[in-house]
């Protein structure tokens, strides 16, 4: 039996139908929450900057 373009868009159009309803209460992307005003900062140590080893400290300006 030979399959005609409306049967294979008609099925395909089912089979997303149907994947919508499975996946209904699954978001998408994950929820994101604030860090707690209550921990402290994490400290960070850079170990490389474009390849080369760091050595000592690095000065670094964060702004708000």
């Amino acid at each position: 039996m030979k399959t005609d373009l409306y049967t294979i868009s008609v099925l395909t159009i089912i089979a997303a139908c149907l994947l919508s309803i499975v996946f209904r209460g699954t978001p998408l992307v994950s929820t994101l929450h604030a860090q707690d005003s209550q921990q402290l900062p994490m400290p960070v140590d850079i170990v490389k900057v474009s390849g080369s080893i760091v050595a000592g400290s690095v000065p670094v300006q964060v702004e708000k």
